[in-house]
C-alpha cells in the first residue's frame, strides 16, 4: 500500500493519506486538479466547514459501514444523520455565523443552503440520503475551529476561522 500511495503522490503531485478507511487523496494546495480548491474563500465554502463541524459534533453513534477489514471488522466509513439533526446544526450554524456570511445566506437561505450541500456533496464530505444526510470518515479532515485573535492593538478581538 505505501509503495503505490508513493507512486500516486509522485504522478499526481498530491499528499496521499493512508487511514484505516481508506486511501485520501489530497489535492494541491496551488494548483488543485479538482479545479475547485477546498476549503476556499467564498461564504459558501466558509458555511461548508462551519455545518460540517456542526455536523461532526452531533455524531456519537451510528457508525456504517460499507465495507469490511481483511479480519471481518467493520470499518466506520460514514455517519447517517436524519434531516431533522442536520438541519437543527444548520440552523444553529447560522444563528452563531450569519452575520459573517454573504447576504445570500440570509436572503436565499434555501439556495445557500443547496449550494453549500453541492460543495460537501461534490468533494464526498457528506452524501445526500433518503431522510438525511451521511457525513464520509473524510469529513474530519476539515473541522473548522474558530478562534478569537487580536485585530488590532486596542486589544479587540476577532473570530477568525483558520
Amino acid at each position: 500500500r505505501r509503495r503505490e500511495a508513493d507512486n500516486i503522490a509522485r504522478l499526481t503531485g498530491c499528499e496521499v493519506e493512508l487511514r484505516r478507511e481508506g486511501v485520501a487523496l489530497i489535492d494541491h494546495d496551488i494548483q488543485p486538479l479538482s479545479g475547485t480548491p477546498f476549503p476556499g474563500g467564498s461564504a459558501v465554502a466558509h458555511a461548508a466547514l462551519l455545518w460540517l463541524t456542526a455536523l461532526l459534533d452531533t455524531v456519537e453513534t451510528g457508525i456504517t459501514s460499507n465495507r469490511s477489514a481483511d479480519d471481518g471488522a467493520e470499518l466506520p466509513v460514514a455517519v447517517d444523520i436524519d434531516a431533522e439533526a442536520a438541519d437543527a446544526a444548520w440552523a444553529s450554524m447560522l444563528s452563531e455565523y450569519s452575520g459573517r456570511l454573504s447576504h445570500d445566506a440570509r436572503d436565499q437561505p434555501e439556495r445557500f443552503k443547496a449550494e453549500v450541500v453541492a460543495l460537501l456533496s461534490q468533494f464526498r464530505l457528506v452524501v445526500p440520503r433518503p431522510g438525511g444526510l451521511a457525513v464520509t470518515a473524510f469529513a474530519n479532515r476539515f473541522r473548522a475551529e474558530p478562534t478569537l485573535v487580536d485585530q488590532d492593538t486596542s486589544g479587540d478581538k476577532q473570530q477568525a476561522m483558520f
